[in-house]
C-alpha cells in the first residue's frame, strides 16, 4: 500500500488558516485536472498569527506555552530560507491508478527564492526533480512556477505528468471561487472526487450486503446478520443519493481579526438532483427568537419554507424509511402503505410558508421535551390543522399495521386553548417502552416527557395565517400563542444574539442558534434525573452566559451555503468553563 510520507507537513497545513484578499482560485489554478480533492491554505505567516490568538485563549489549560504553528513547522521540517511566508499553499489529492484510496498527495509550498529553499533541504537549486529528506521522510522535490512541489518517491511518473501540465483552474469549482477567496483554509472535493467516493462507498456497502446474503441460509446465521444486510442497503441508498445530488463542494475555516471563528460549507448541486429545483428564498427577516418569550433556551431556529420543499422532503423520508433495518422502522408494508407514509410527512408541511422553533431548558420538574414550540406562517390555519390531524391519523394507522412491537399511537381530540381552536395529540411513550424488569425506564420517560411519561402535542390556530405547535401544558401554549401574536422581542434577547447573527450570512433564509448555557443546563437536568435513579450525582457548574453558536443555511442558484460561527466570547467562555471543571 502506498505510504503518505508527507504527513508531517500535512498536519501543519491543517493547523493553519488566514484571510486572503486575493482570489483563492489563484492557488487552485495549480490543482491537477484529475484531482479528487484539495486543501488550500492562504498566507502562512498571517495564518500562524491567527491560530496563535485562538490558542492563547486556552493557554491556561496547558502545562506550557503553545508554539506558533509556522515556527513549529519550520523547526520540524528544516524549511525556512526561501519560503514565501505570505504565500498560499496547496495540497492536491490525486487518485491512485486502481482506486481513489489511498490518494497520491501533491504538496505545493510557496517560495520567494527557490534555489535558497531547495539548498536548505539538500535539493537541486535548478528546479529539476530530485530526492530530499524532510522530517525523516524521503520525497521528490521540483520547481513548479512560484512553488516547491513535493510528492512521494513511488509516484514519480505522476509527478512528471503534473509538472508538465499547464496550470488551469478546475471548471467544476468555478462557482466556489469568490467564496474560497474569503476563507483561511479550505478543503474540498471535485466532481471526480464525489464520483469516486460515492462509488467506493456503494461498492463496499454492496460487498458487505452480498456477504450477508451468501450466509443467509446458514443455520447458524444470527438476526444481526440480517440487520447488517439491511443496513448496507440503507448505506447504498445514501451514497447513491449523495452522488446524484452533489456535484462538488468544500468546507472553509476563517478566523477574523477579532478571533471569531467561522466554519462554512458550499455544495454545488447537480442539475438533475431533487433539491436543485427548489426556489430561492428571501433572507430571514428577524432572529428566530423574536417570536418567542425571553427565557433560557437550548436551541432556536427558523426561516421560510420554499414551494415544493414539503413534497421533496416527504419523498426523501419515504425512500430512506423503506430501507430501515428490521425492528427500526415499519415492516410488512404494501405499496399503498408507503404512499400513506409519504402523505403523512407531506401533510405535516402542507401550506406552511415559514416557521420558527425553540426548545427551552425548562424547570426541574418538567420533561426535557415538554418545552418545545413552533410558530408557523401558513396559508390557512384551519386547513393546516386539518392536515396536522390527518398526518397523525396516518401515523396511527401505519403504526397499527406495522410488524413492529414498538407503537405509541396518538389519542386525538379537539380543544380550545387561549380562546383559539386546537388539535391535541397525546401519545403514551412511557407505556409503550415500559419494562417491569427495568424500573429505570419509567424514570427516564418521566425525565423526557414529564410526570405522566406522555408526549402532549398541540396545534393551535392562533389567527387566520399563524399556527402555534408545541409540546407543553395548555397554559404554556396559551402564553406562547399570545406572545406569537402580540409579543415583542426584548432588547436583552437581541443583544445576547447580536454578536453571533452579525457574523452569519445576511442573505441566508434559515438560521439557528445554540445556547451553550441552556444546552448544558438542559442536558444536566436529564443526567441528574438518570443518575439519581442509581443514587449518583451528575451535577456540574453552570456554563457562563455567552453569545450562542450560530448556524445559517442558504439554497440559491443550485448552491447550498452553510455556516457555523463561534464568537470569541464563547471561545473564552469555553476556556473559563474548562478551568472551572478542572478545579472542581
Amino acid at each position: 500500500m502506498p505510504r503518505l510520507p508527507l504527513r508531517p507537513l500535512l498536519a501543519v497545513l491543517m493547523l493553519l488558516g488566514s484571510q486572503d484578499t486575493g482570489r483563492a482560485a489563484g492557488i487552485l489554478d495549480q490543482l491537477p485536472a484529475d484531482a479528487t480533492g484539495f486543501v488550500a491554505v492562504h498566507r502562512l505567516s498571517a495564518a500562524s498569527a491567527k491560530v496563535e490568538r485562538v490558542l492563547a485563549i486556552f493557554q491556561d489549560l496547558t502545562p506550557g506555552p503553545l508554539p506558533a504553528p509556522l515556527a513549529l513547522a519550520m523547526g520540524a521540517t528544516g524549511m525556512g530560507p526561501g519560503l514565501n511566508q505570505d504565500g498560499n499553499a496547496l495540497l492536491a489529492l490525486l487518485p491512485s491508478d486502481d482506486a481513489p484510496f489511498p490518494p497520491q498527495p501533491l504538496l505545493l509550498i510557496p517560495v520567494s527564492n527557490y534555489a535558497e529553499f531547495a539548498g536548505s533541504i539538500g535539493g537541486d537549486a535548478a528546479g529539476e526533480i530530485c530526492r530530499v529528506t524532510i522530517a525523516g521522510e524521503e520525497v521528490l522535490l521540483a520547481k513548479r512556477g512560484d512553488f516547491a512541489a513535493l510528492m512521494n518517491i513511488e509516484h514519480r511518473a505522476q509527478f512528471e505528468k503534473v509538472l508538465a501540465a499547464a496550470p488551469a483552474a478546475p471548471a467544476d469549482l468555478a462557482p466556489l471561487a469568490d467564496w474560497l477567496a474569503t476563507t483561511d483554509i479550505a478543503a474540498g472535493l471535485t466532481r471526480a472526487g464525489v464520483e469516486r467516493l460515492t462509488a467506493l462507498g456503494r461498492r463496499q456497502a454492496a460487498d458487505w450486503r452480498q456477504r450477508a446474503e451468501a450466509n443467509a441460509d446458514d443455520p447458524f446465521a444470527t438476526p444481526e446478520l440480517q440487520q447488517i444486510r439491511e443496513s448496507m442497503q440503507t448505506y447504498e441508498l445514501i451514497f447513491e443519493f449523495l452522488g446524484a445530488e452533489m456535484k462538488a463542494g468544500a468546507v472553509g475555516l476563517s478566523i477574523d481579526e477579532s478571533t471569531n471563528v467561522k466554519l462554512a460549507k458550499r455544495i454545488i448541486l447537480s442539475e438533475a438532483g431533487a433539491f436543485s429545483t427548489l426556489a430561492n428564498a428571501s433572507p430571514i427577516a428577524a432572529s428566530p427568537l423574536s417570536r418567542f418569550a425571553a427565557g433560557q433556551y437550548v436551541v432556536a431556529g427558523g426561516g421560510p419554507i420554499p414551494p415544493g420543499f414539503g413534497a421533496a422532503f416527504a419523498s426523501l423520508v419515504r425512500r430512506f424509511a423503506e430501507q430501515l433495518p428490521a425492528g427500526q422502522g415499519y415492516e410488512g408494508f404494501a405499496a399503498e402503505d408507503w404512499e400513506k407514509l409519504e402523505e403523512s410527512y407531506r401533510s405535516s408541511l402542507d401550506g406552511v410558508t415559514a416557521m420558527a422553533f425553540v426548545l427551552y431548558a425548562g424547570a426541574k420538574d418538567e420533561g426535557l421535551f415538554s418545552n418545545y414550540y413552533m410558530v408557523c406562517d401558513v396559508a390557512d390555519s384551519n386547513a393546516y390543522l386539518a392536515g396536522f390531524r390527518r398526518s397523525l391519523e396516518l401515523d396511527n394507522e401505519l403504526m397499527a399495521k406495522a410488524e413492529n412491537d414498538l407503537a405509541f399511537p396518538f389519542e386525538l381530540s379537539e380543544a380550545t386553548i387561549g380562546g383559539k381552536g386546537a388539535v391535541v395529540g397525546v401519545a403514551d411513550v412511557g407505556g409503550a417502552v415500559a419494562d417491569p424488569n427495568v424500573p429505570a425506564v419509567e424514570s427516564l420517560m418521566k425525565a423526557l416527557f414529564g410526570p405522566d411519561g406522555k408526549m402532549h402535542l398541540y396545534a393551535v390556530a392562533a389567527d387566520a395565517n399563524t399556527t402555534v405547535i408545541g409540546s407543553a401544558t395548555q397554559e404554556q401554549l396559551a402564553e406562547a400563542v399570545e406572545f406569537a401574536l402580540n409579543g415583542q422581542s426584548s432588547r436583552a434577547v437581541e443583544s445576547s444574539v447580536g454578536a453571533t447573527t452579525k457574523l452569519l450570512d445576511p442573505a441566508a433564509p434559515w438560521q439557528a442558534l445554540i445556547n451553550p448555557a441552556g444546552a448544558i443546563a438542559w442536558a444536566m437536568r436529564g443526567a441528574q434525573t438518570w443518575a439519581a435513579t442509581f443514587g449518583d450525582d451528575a451535577s456540574v457548574p453552570p456554563f457562563p452566559a455567552t453569545s450562542p453558536v450560530g448556524i445559517s443555511l442558504n439554497l440559491t442558484n443550485g448552491l447550498v451555503q452553510g455556516e457555523l460561527v463561534i464568537p470569541v466570547d464563547l471561545l473564552q467562555g469555553i476556556a473559563d468553563y474548562a478551568l472551572k471543571l478542572q478545579s472542581k
